[in-house]
């Protein structure tokens, strides 16, 4: 019995070494190295709406990060909404003057190399993947979006998510993964800038959380952190030292609490709208449990000992109750239920109702119904502008409108004709009571629309 003991001993002794060894290796870095496969360059082509600039193209970049089956390729990726969406800002032109101008997208890419863009050659697209965007949210809710590659993309892998509320704490080291325009600011030729894409010339910078609050302008928590980030940083993960998703980079802090790309204080949409989202949209993510990599190793090493403890035991008594197979890793560590993702308070005024694009110029964008919205490619006289060379959409389409808590759709005198789900073409001026999951369509299915509530369809 005294042997059985010492030799107990001195497995468990080994146990505990080998799980010394395996904490130290779970500090290394590697999971943050292999977290950078998981994020990308955005490249962003904008065209202008804005007489007499009309067709005047733009670019802007920003991160994504893939989701889907951890460390799995996938053609799934998140950033940010004012990433990838239409903006207006003001510009200063070659007159020296300043004008507001409206821009909408005309073709997102997500970038596979170093100088796959330069200002001065323009895009390689044999060296990009075209990209829809799937989910834009709307200005008052977590600034998010959903881009769709035309294929999985070779090399770059879906990473895990993590809710940060309840899982971070205020100085916990984080990590922000992107492609910040100021990393490019010194990687010139000859005056040209070219936009880094590689995985090995991501930006890596580490700091701590700082602390989580709500950010009311879009309704919802944010981590605050220390870790670095600049404009081009927008969209891309904020990681904790297992290589968890825990925020979307979004927005940055002067010390006086305004946003500004020159700051102190750095911000991220907490994970757990990442996840809500794509719930939403019924996509495939990955959710990481809190710890959950070094234990499940440690278990392995004790459960070894288990083994060895209990074979010793039943050879020293020769009889005894059969030992049970091993028990799934699920069964020995049950995994809590997932705690329900807070939801934003409704905002005074807003009608809840949604109408989005199912294919063409818009497809994936999802707008908000209050009031009265105009449709058609006339900036001056409508709320939502399409393109300017967009097909079989007038200059003023149709309208969308609400009455006495009803949406209603009226044509309005459009050339081109405003159909129903059923096909039926409406009237000139003809109004049509619509319902949620009605569609209609601008000139042809190619422009589709549906009504939808704020979680889109």
């Amino acid at each position: 019995m005294k042997r059985i003991k010492k030799l107990c001993a001195a497995v468990m002794a080994c146990a505990l070494l080998c799980v010394l060894t395996l904490s130290g290796c779970s500090a290394d870095g590697s999971e943050v190295q292999e977290a950078r496969k998981g994020v990308m360059c955005v490249l962003c082509i904008f065209q202008c709406t804005t007489e007499p600039y009309e067709g005047v193209q733009i670019v802007g970049r920003g991160s994504a990060f893939g989701v889907g089956e951890a460390g799995q390729e996938t053609d799934v990726f998140v950033t940010n909404r004012h990433v990838v969406g239409d903006f207006s800002d003001q510009f200063q032109l070659t007159d020296g003057s300043v004008a507001q101008l409206d821009f909408t997208l005309v073709k997102a890419y997500l970038l596979l190399d170093d100088n796959a863009y330069s200002d001065s050659t323009g895009l390689d697209t044999s060296r990009a993947v075209p990209c829809t965007v799937l989910y834009e949210a709307d200005s008052d809710e977590p600034d998010l979006a959903v881009l769709r590659a035309a294929e999985p993309v070779e090399g770059r892998v879906a990473l895990p998510l993590l809710k940060a509320d309840g899982n971070v704490e205020a100085g916990q080291t984080v990590y922000a993964l992107g492609y910040p325009n100021s990393a490019d600011a010194a990687s010139t030729d000859e005056g040209s800038t070219s936009y880094s894409a590689s995985v090995e010339s991501q930006t890596v910078t580490k700091g701590v959380v700082s602390r989580l609050v709500d950010y009311s302008n879009q309704n919802c928590r944010i981590v605050q952190h220390t870790a670095s980030i600049n404009p081009g940083n927008s969209g891309g993960a904020l990681i904790t030292e297992d290589g968890a998703v825990v925020g979307v980079n979004t927005i940055s802090f002067n010390l006086d609490g305004m946003t500004s790309s020159s700051a102190d204080h750095y911000g991220a949409v907490d994970a757990a709208y990442v996840m809500r989202m794509l719930d939403q949209l019924d996509l495939t993510y990955t959710q990481y449990r809190a710890g959950s990599a070094l234990p499940v190793m440690i278990l392995a090493a004790v459960g070894a000992v288990a083994v060895v403890v209990v074979v010793l035991l039943v050879v020293r008594k020769r009889k005894g109750v059969p030992v049970q197979g091993q028990a799934d890793s699920d069964q020995l560590l049950p995994a809590p239920d997932p705690e329900p993702v807070p939801q934003p308070a409704p905002i005074p005024g807003d009608s809840g109702l949604r109408f989005q694009a199912l294919s063409g110029a818009l497809a994936g964008r999802r707008f908000s119904i209050n009031g009265t919205v105009r449709i058609g490619r006339d900036p001056a006289r409508n709320d939502l502008v399409y393109p300017a060379g967009a097909q079989g959409v007038s200059g003023v389409h149709c309208m969308l409108s609400l009455s006495g808590g009803n949406l209603y759709l009226k044509d309005l005198g459009s050339t081109y004709g405003t159909f129903l789900g059923d096909g039926r073409r409406l009237a000139a001026n003809e109004s049509i009571q619509l319902k949620m999951g009605d569609r209609f369509w601008l000139g042809s299915e190619a422009e589709c629309f549906v009504i939808t509530g704020r979680g889109g369809v």
